[in-house]
């Protein structure tokens, strides 16, 4: 009898098991999870409430950026996952990502930007956030989602509620210095893959320096706080990337 009784919790273990790795490959078939998707699209329609949002044709220069820089995504998680640039007619200068691979861009931002390599780093940047999963990171550490949520989509009407507003908050007052600094750092690695320069992103980051004053902006830096610390570290460390891609050219 105690060797039938070992026998059924063996099976019964690896049953479990199977189970939920079953239910974990199924639950990852999306690099994006449930509740972000559904975070997304409800910031999605309030945004629609407030202004006109349209997206960009193809053959545009933002789609062909998007496009080229989604081609260049090595992270296999997000490999086949497809990015959307949307334009929001406001002359707020702001960027932001939404979650569900859904990036949103004002008007008045895109004026300011000059060249193609400034408006790579921008949507390199906004890409850095989705890869890095900076808003689940977020939504999970102020919400304490547990596993069961996670596999079981265990949420009441209320309970995404809580979600959305927790997810706006957070758009709102920006992602941690760490985040930012992930997602830079992943811009500059995108870029080059790209082909395009990732100064770039440091001509981005001097525009908003130098415009800081300008009350329009104050959207965009609250979101995305520019020290000087954060100039350097870009500097420092796209003049290593070029050192290594030169010298990796020169070995061959």
């Amino acid at each position: 009898m105690k060797k039938i009784n070992l026998s059924l919790n063996k099976f019964f273990v690896v049953s479990l098991t199977v189970f939920l790795i079953s239910i974990l490959t199924f639950s990852t078939a999306s690099a994006f999870s449930d509740y972000e998707k559904d975070v997304a699209e409800r910031l999605y329609r309030d945004l629609d409430q407030e202004y006109r949002i349209t997206e960009f044709k193809v053959g545009s220069l933002e789609y062909e950026t998007l496009k080229r820089l989604e081609a260049n995504i090595t992270n296999r998680k997000f490999k086949e996952e497809k990015f959307k640039l949307h334009h929001i007619d406001d002359q707020l200068i702001n960027a932001y990502y939404i979650g569900d691979g859904n990036i949103m861009l004002f008007e008045g931002l895109l004026q300011k930007l000059n060249t193609e390599e400034q408006l790579a780093a921008l949507v390199a940047h906004e890409m850095g956030h989705a890869v890095e999963e900076h808003l689940t990171e977020d939504l999970e550490r102020n919400l304490g989602l547990s596993i069961l949520n996670l596999l079981f989509n265990h949420f009441t009407d209320n309970d995404y509620q809580t979600i959305t507003n927790v997810a706006q908050n957070l758009i709102a007052n920006g992602y941690s210095r760490e985040q930012e600094q992930e997602s830079d750092i992943y811009a500059v690695d995108l870029m080059l893959r790209s082909g395009y320069d990732p100064q770039g992103l440091i001509e981005l980051m001097k525009i908003f320096k130098e415009n800081s004053n300008n009350f329009k902006l104050l959207e965009f830096t609250q979101t995305h706080p520019i020290p000087d610390s954060r100039i350097d570290y870009l500097e420092e460390y796209i003049a290593e990337k070029k050192s290594e891609k030169a010298a990796a050219a020169e070995s061959k």
